[in-house]
């Protein structure tokens, strides 16, 4: 994996240290003094040992569909894997996810479970605090469900995933003998991708989870990488205080197309915070160079653009022995890969014709390996650039306040 800042990018202000593993830690310590936080948890042994026991589980092989019951960080993570995956994959396996309260969504999704397939499903539930009170109203509704059907959410067909100890889901699961896997105490929801709520799906899947984690560790090893997640982080502040404060992802890439609203509540949700922030946009090349495209080149200049690009996908096609018709007829003798990297570089030689600055991750080829830098990449420069602003980017206030005011509707 590369990172590569575009040439009229200015330079950034801080200098990285002779030890930014060290310090990344650090800085998660002063927010979790028990040093349990995510990049502790993806250096332990305790990650692996988890998927051990989560690979033991007999209903995560036994079943063909799995309804993952979840939202944002319950969600998003295991979604932007799966989906990148998936293209690759001889999987006849179907996931789900039941990850909004609209009623369209669930009138969707149980009118599919029947007496007749009731055997195919199992239900993941997935909810750090416990209470969620989408994770939570969807239990209530699917254990109805499963009584109108003759049978009942319980061990047979449902794991639980939450904090260990506390919270509505882990008593639940407990009273009803329903197999529970814990998500670490001091690892964020929106941090949690490789904790036992990504581990699950990824299992039901066959991915391969511990080439995700050496994916994840060789980034959190290498100081090398670090400087460049560093340089990219300080980079972003020094244009945010410059009045550029909207980030788009841009992956080229029609797998990582989830890795964008995955990233989206990562950098939203962290860095948001005290009256600052940026605005996160997603963008699938070459897709939105017929949506977004004209705007970003030519509208206001207060985007920083993150492209990703797969360098050796495993599919290629030739147009060698195709039809070629008049209007692409430079691309006789050409690949499709060539066409889809050079639609990439075309709009990064635009924006830098008009200082629009941007950064290029490359990555090989998409694989476990490489979805897991890209993931611990995306969590460390989160971290930084909250670091470099000054705000905490592991709480999220004002998502709380927003549940305060839900709820207070039902009081009146």
């Amino acid at each position: 994996m590369k990172i590569e800042l575009s040439s009229k990018t200015i330079s950034p202000s801080g200098a990285a240290s002779n030890d930014l593993k060290r310090d990344l830690f650090s800085y998660c310590d002063e927010y979790y003094p028990n040093k349990s936080s995510f990049p502790h948890y993806l250096t332990s042994s305790e990650i692996l040992s988890q998927w051990q026991q989560v690979s033991k589980n007999s209903l995560i092989q036994d079943k063909s569909k799995i309804v993952l019951i979840g939202i944002g960080g319950s969600s998003l993570g295991p979604q932007a894997v799966i989906k990148a995956l998936s293209s690759f994959s001889t999987s006849k396996k179907e996931i789900i996810y039941l990850n909004n309260s609209d009623p369209n969504l669930f009138a969707e999704i149980l009118s599919e479970i029947t007496k007749e397939s009731l055997s195919e499903y199992l239900f993941f539930f997935v909810s750090k605090s416990g209470g969620t009170v989408e994770t939570i109203s969807a239990l209530s509704l699917l254990s109805t469900h499963l009584k109108s059907l003759g049978h009942k959410i319980d061990n047979s067909n449902t794991i639980a995933c939450t904090t260990k100890g506390s919270g509505y889901l882990f008593e639940y699961a407990q009273e009803k003998d329903i197999t529970s896997f814990f998500i670490p105490q001091e690892v964020g929801g929106r941090f949690s991708v490789f904790s036992p709520l990504g581990m699950v799906p990824f299992k039901f899947f066959d991915i391969d989870f511990p080439a995700l984690i050496d994916g994840a560790r060789s980034v959190l090893n290498s100081q090398e990488k670090l400087e460049k997640i560093f340089t990219l982080s300080t980079t972003l502040e020094d244009y945010r205080k410059r009045g550029i404060t909207n980030t788009v992802l841009f992956p080229y890439s029609n797998p990582l197309e989830y890795l964008g609203k995955w990233f989206i509540q990562l950098w939203a949700e962290s860095l948001g915070k005290d009256g600052i922030g940026f605005t996160t946009l997603n963008a699938v090349g070459a897709t939105d160079q017929h949506s977004q495209l004209q705007l970003f080149t030519n509208g206001p200049k207060d985007k920083f653009f993150i492209f990703v690009s797969e360098e050796k996908p495993r599919y290629d096609f030739s147009f060698e022995d195709s039809e070629i018709h008049q209007p692409i007829s430079y691309l006789k003798g050409r690949t499709i890969k060539e066409l889809f990297q050079a639609q990439r570089v075309g709009v990064t030689k635009d924006l830098e014709s008009k200082n629009i600055p941007f950064a290029t991750i490359k990555v090989d080829q998409i694989t476990e390996v490489t979805l897991g830098e890209l993931l611990t990449t995306f969590m460390i420069l989160t971290t930084f650039t909250g670091r470099e602003m000054g705000i905490n980017p592991f709480n999220q206030p004002g998502v709380e306040r927003s549940k305060l005011y839900a709820k207070q509707e039902f009081s009146e």
